[in-house]
């Protein structure tokens, strides 16, 4: 909860044009809902309002999101190119101090580690907006290692939820097939009010949060409290952030489960 805190308050307009998709996801669920014929045709006409507003919503906010990221990874870029100037301008500063005696050879080293860091610095950014754009994943050895960790703890029931995104229901589904062959037992969560369908495979309770929270509740601290911890932490030996947590689950989770709840890709 604190880190979710954190981010709507480090990213106000992201955090608002994510609290309107999701609002809007849940106009389109309900007039979906309300649609049903057993409903009073006052509510027929109040879904159709419902689903019209909800899907008109949910663009407006997704290409709004899409433009504001697109907005800080051109800045990330710029960044970049201005750092790395910058480092060659001082590498040049750096080699003409090097030809002078003295005074000059202090000089020069000041301006080598002033050129050192804004190599550093831009490489940073130019990781960092590599880590915005690609999709989170799990290569085939990390996932061997993965279904590896899960075997040695059979038959641990476990609970997905995901964010209604298709970066994040890939690796949700990644995750998934790893603990399965872990010989994990996946239950459905049937305390969600919107789900995610999946032909074959059990239904996924969207979710509007924001990165990976493998949890288990206080009770069963004994048993799961080692585990979320191992589990979150080969994610994010993997370069995927993830964050273990143990405490008072909600009565519609299930708390003889493990919860593994996949947000949007953090930014």
């Amino acid at each position: 909860m604190l880190n979710v805190i954190q981010f709507v308050l480090d990213h106000p307009v992201q955090s608002a044009l994510l609290a309107g998709d999701v609002l809007a996801t849940i106009a389109v669920g309900w007039g979906i809902l309300w649609e049903a014929p057993e409903q009073p045709i006052e509510r027929h006409r109040i879904a159709t309002w419902l689903v019209i507003g909800g899907i008109a919503a949910e663009t407006i906010c997704s290409i709004s999101l899409f433009a504001y990221d697109e907005m800080i990874s051109q800045a990330q870029q710029r960044l970049i190119v201005t750092a790395t100037d910058r480092a060659t301008d001082a590498d040049f500063d750096a080699a003409k101090a090097n030809t002078a005696a003295g005074e000059a050879e202090e000089r020069a080293a000041k301006l080598e580690k002033e050129a050192a860091q804004l190599r550093v610095k831009a490489a940073d950014a130019e990781l960092e907006l590599a880590q915005i754009r690609l999709p989170r994943t799990l290569s085939p050895p990390q996932q061997e290692q993965l279904s590896n960790i899960a075997k040695q703890f059979p038959n641990t029931p476990f609970v997905l939820t995901v964010f209604n995104d298709p970066e994040a229901i890939s690796i949700t589904g990644q995750i998934e097939d790893c603990l399965i062959a872990g010989n994990w037992v996946e239950k459905e969560f049937k305390g969600g009010d919107i789900v995610f369908s999946r032909p074959g495979k059990n239904a996924l309770t969207l979710n509007s949060l924001v990165g990976i929270y493998v949890q288990a509740d206080v009770s069963k601290s004994a048993d799961f409290g080692a585990l979320v911890v191992l589990i979150a932490d080969q994610l994010k030996t993997d370069g995927i952030a993830a964050l273990s947590q143990v405490g008072a689950m909600p009565s519609n989770m299930d708390k003889s489960a493990i919860f593994i709840q996949v947000g949007k890709k953090p930014i």
